[in-house]
């Protein structure tokens, strides 16, 4: 009875001008309500593939299908640390990277805060999120952004790109995902872009690929350790605790450089008040939950 009623209430707000009833009620009201505020807004399941809602967040424009779960959270525009992170670098940074680029929420929004005279290098190899992203460069007019669609990886080679649950879920590691809507991608390398295409010294390099951040540093070696960007990376248990070559080179690798690494948790995010981690101790399954690291 208890899970009928609540779906009858999302059913009920799940109306363009109730939603943005339910986006001021959770910016507004005391923190101690956002739980249910998030609870009885509509969920991801409550739309349908196709429902498409448009926004302004952050100054942008923005044409969400909130089916996507990142996308429904920038929907309603619920509380994103990372965000708060990135942006807060990125108006210091001239060069940034945004690996895993999605529709380009974290994209545009660091290109908006570092300025018009700053490039980002967005990458997002799923050609039908690739169109989205596009297209919400093209109605911000964000002509700071440089669109690559494509993956970055750890050498160059042709891979499968497997369908997740949504579009912020395809990766390029299977982990039980199904062949069904996998799509055949190109794969490169940071370092091998950096040099034959003179994209400049990396100040803020963004990674997050539904587990194959670990290939995408070794394939940035050179780049990180000669520009020492800011790094944020999701570091996620399902994922890196477990035996697995690649990640325990690339985070030996990564814990070896002159890093101090923070995880981002606060929901009042102040960079140099994180707490500091444990970077290896993630191959050994030692983070209970998933989170989003920086260095």
């Amino acid at each position: 009875m208890k899970k009928q009623l609540v779906n009858l209430i999302h059913e009920g707000l799940k109306r363009p001008a109730l939603e943005v009833l339910v986006s001021e009620a959770y910016r507004r009201l005391p923190r101690r309500a956002r739980p249910y505020i998030r609870k009885l807004a509509p969920q991801p399941f409550s739309y349908a593939a196709d429902e498409l809602r448009t926004t302004r967040r952050g100054g942008l424009k923005w044409e969400l299908y909130p089916r996507a779960h990142f996308q429904w959270l920038q929907y309603f525009g619920f509380e994103d640390p990372v965000l708060d992170v990135l942006v807060t670098v990125a108006a210091r940074s001239s060069t940034i990277v945004d690996v895993g680029a999605n529709v380009g929420f974290y994209s545009l929004s660091m290109a908006r805060a570092a300025g018009r005279r700053a490039k980002v290098h967005a990458f997002e190899p799923n050609q039908d999120t690739f169109a989205l992203l596009a297209r919400h460069r093209e109605i911000n007019r964000a002509n700071n952004v440089e669109l690559h669609c494509f993956a970055l990886g750890a050498k160059s080679e042709d891979r499968v790109l497997y369908a997740g649950r949504d579009s912020g879920k395809f990766s390029l590691e299977p982990d039980g995902r199904s062949l069904e809507g996998a799509k055949d991608v190109k794969v490169a390398t940071l370092d091998a872009l950096c040099r034959e295409r003179s994209l400049g010294t990396v100040d803020l390099l963004k990674i997050d690929v539904e587990g194959h951040e670990p290939a995408v540093i070794i394939g940035a070696r050179e780049t990180i350790h000669r520009d020492a960007p800011f790094l944020c990376f999701e570091l996620t248990p399902a994922w890196y605790g477990k035996d697995d070559p690649l990640a325990e080179e690339a985070f030996a690798w990564l814990a070896a450089q002159p890093f101090v690494f923070f995880g981002i948790a606060s929901p009042e995010v102040n960079v140099p008040r994180l707490v500091p981690i444990d970077l290896l101790g993630a191959l050994s399954g030692r983070y209970g939950s998933s989170s989003s690291r920086c260095s």
